[in-house]
């Protein structure tokens, strides 16, 4: 039997690659859409119209891979939300509650419909996502950051929950990603050291692979983890957050 993989966010700029990239290494992708557009990237099953910001939706969604899947279901959770740079002040408050909801919310109800599924299948990894800026305490993103410390804190929590269960808790936290949005939002960028979709991809799924061997082997699971992923810039380090809310000096320009 295959082993699946169940992807949140499936229009997500890394999303889609993460999928791409699970298909051209055999697993079998299931991917779901808050929306009803068509998703950018070709998998096995696609799953349309799934807000996991509603209670119920968690548990919907593991009967649906249940019947889609027979093997060990990994899951990636892609799906998220980053409001404008803005102070918490000059923020819409409904733009406040949609990070929290997106980032967080939707991980603690998707945890708690999926990885009954994943104990019964033998375990797997479930993949989600921080940020690199977490702990810096940038202004003009904190509901944003807070959800993300959130992810961090739900995940580290769960493997210590699921212990000895064989679901593998990994928070993934990687600086800024060059993708098309995060170009328009950043103008004045340092491009060169960011990191690409691709590249986020594939760590990605080394440790599902990493997960999936360790669990066959029955070695000592790596959980609860955060995984940060950047490269080194001296800009990224002295200047980097001017770069990301566009208040570039002229000598950067």
């Amino acid at each position: 039997m295959r082993d699946a993989v169940l992807i949140t966010g499936l229009n997500g700029s890394v999303s889609s690659v993460i999928a791409a990239r699970a298909r051209s290494r055999g697993l079998l992708v299931v991917g779901t859409t808050r929306s009803h557009t068509d998703p950018a990237v070709e998998v096995d099953h696609w799953l349309p119209g799934f807000d996991l910001t509603v209670p119920g939706r968690g548990e919907a969604l593991a009967d649906v891979v249940c019947a889609v899947t027979e093997g060990r279901v990994h899951v990636v959770h892609g799906a998220g939300y980053f409001p404008a740079f803005a102070t918490v002040e000059q923020s819409d408050p409904a733009a406040l509650v949609a990070a929290v909801q997106s980032n967080l919310t939707t991980l603690l109800l998707l945890a708690h419909g999926v990885c009954p599924l994943m104990v019964e299948r033998g375990g797997g990894v479930l993949a989600a996502f921080s940020c690199h800026a977490v702990d810096r305490r940038y202004p003009r993103m904190v509901a944003f950051a807070a959800a993300k410390k959130g992810v961090e804190v739900t995940m580290a929590g769960l493997a210590s929950e699921l212990a000895g269960e064989g679901v593998i808790p990994l928070t993934f936290a990687p600086a800024t990603i060059d993708t098309k949005i995060e170009r328009q939002r950043v103008p004045y960028g340092d491009y060169g050291n960011w990191m690409r979709p691709e590249e986020v991809a594939d760590v990605v799924l080394d440790h599902l692979a990493q997960g999936s061997e360790d669990l066959r082997q029955g070695r000592a699971l790596q959980a609860g983890n955060v995984i940060h992923l950047f490269r080194h810039s001296d800009r990224y380090f002295v200047d980097g957050f001017l770069t990301r809310i566009g208040a570039v000096p002229e000598t950067h320009g």
